[in-house]
């Protein structure tokens, strides 16, 4: 919410519709942009993810974990459940 207002324009035009478009394809630049960064974002968060993933795997091929190194590993796997999670619904929204 903090970011919106930040973005929010101030007040330019008279008239409040004229207002209104300006606010709106500034809003919208904006918001595209941010999105294509977040979509980013989510990739290398999901591929640093999968690497801990497997490391943490390759690892327990080797020795025991301990509860801890599990429960940092099945943290892990939740977050990359809830990216594709996020990307299936996206997908779903956008068809």
């Amino acid at each position: 919410m903090e970011w919106v207002i930040n973005k929010w324009p101030g007040r330019r035009k008279q008239n409040i519709l004229d207002h209104w478009n300006i606010v709106s394809q500034l809003l919208r630049r904006v918001l595209k942009g941010w999105s294509r960064n977040w979509g980013s974002d989510q990739r290398k968060l999901k591929q640093n993810l999968l690497i801990q993933i497997e490391a943490w795997d390759s690892l327990a091929e080797s020795r025991t974990l301990s509860s801890n190194e599990w429960l940092d590993r099945y943290d892990k796997e939740k977050e990359l459940m809830k990216i594709y999670e996020n990307q299936f619904l996206q997908s779903v929204v956008r068809k």
